[in-house]
């Protein structure tokens, strides 16, 4: 996933928000501060990152700094504006301002416009292109959103990922993305054993992921993978490509922890259910 670049936010004002995602982490090396250190001593919330952040340069003495980013990332605000950035994004930081930004752009009406500024003005943060600017609270990017945030903007609920993500990213236009979680996981969902990787990767759109990897299931002796789910309605279908398994959605609003599920305080006593009665049944 160039990264799982996307989040709402809620105004009624023109959307220019750049830079709304957030990464899980930031490239920092011994003695170096984190990009998001960076951006707090200069006066800026540290969700004003995207994800995906591989490394960044900064001149204190001219301001001109860059960042980068492990791939080209685009995705939609509020469903109405899409976003773009490149993989390498450049310009000026001062305190309170980033200015002659290069590298992030939105889409309006049937417009790419490059955001050129953004200024920390009293509570707000004020998006530029230059011709027209929009304002947001500057709380809205105190913190940084992780890929269990993105999976619900694809409709999806958090609990189908476990605790445990360190960093996600996403494709630009193919929706292919790697989600890493900080080691191998396994645990029991009612009759069921569930494995997760290290490393997941598919395909996701709205209420679908495909060419899933990286997630098995265990039906009787047998390890089998799980290649899709699909969000219908109130129910949440797992495939394993011979047979396939439908869960009521509720099931899912919050992450599973390694090792004890969902409920790592009363393990026997939450049950898992399912809809129209139906077990792992042939597709």
């Amino acid at each position: 996933m160039g990264s799982f670049c996307r989040r709402n936010l809620t105004s009624s004002s023109m959307v220019f928000p750049i830079l709304i995602i957030l990464s899980s982490f930031a490239y920092c090396e011994v003695g170096k501060p984190s990009a998001y250190d960076v951006l707090q001593q200069y006066d800026f919330p540290i969700g004003i990152l995207p994800i995906g952040v591989t490394g960044y340069e900064l001149n204190t003495e001219t301001g001109y700094f860059s960042i980068y980013l492990s791939g080209t990332c685009t995705f939609s605000v509020e469903n109405s504006y899409q976003l773009e950035y490149n993989s390498t994004i450049s310009g000026f930081l001062s305190k309170g301002r980033l200015s002659d930004l290069k590298g992030v752009s939105v889409k309006v009406f049937f417009f790419w416009l490059s955001i050129v500024e953004v200024v920390h003005v009293g509570n707000d943060l004020q998006f530029s292109v230059g011709i027209a600017s929009a304002n947001f609270p500057a709380s809205n990017f105190d913190e940084r959103p992780h890929s269990y945030e993105a999976l619900e903007e694809y409709d999806f609920p958090v609990g189908i990922l476990p605790k445990g993500v360190l960093s996600y990213e996403v494709g630009n236009s193919t929706g292919e993305f790697s989600v890493y979680l900080n080691g191998s996981c396994t645990f029991s969902i009612d009759s069921y054993e569930l494995k997760y990787k290290s490393t997941i990767t598919g395909v996701i759109t709205n209420d679908k992921i495909s060419s899933l990897s990286g997630i098995k299931v265990k039906v009787l002796f047998l390890w089998l993978s799980i290649v899709t789910v699909v969000r219908d309605e109130d129910e949440i279908e797992f495939s394993v490509g011979i047979a396939s398994a439908d869960f009521a959605v509720s099931n899912f609003v919050e992450s599973p922890t390694c090792g004890c599920g969902f409920d790592c305080v009363n393990v026997n006593q939450r049950k898992i259910k399912f809809d129209d009665q139906s077990q792992l049944s042939s597709a």
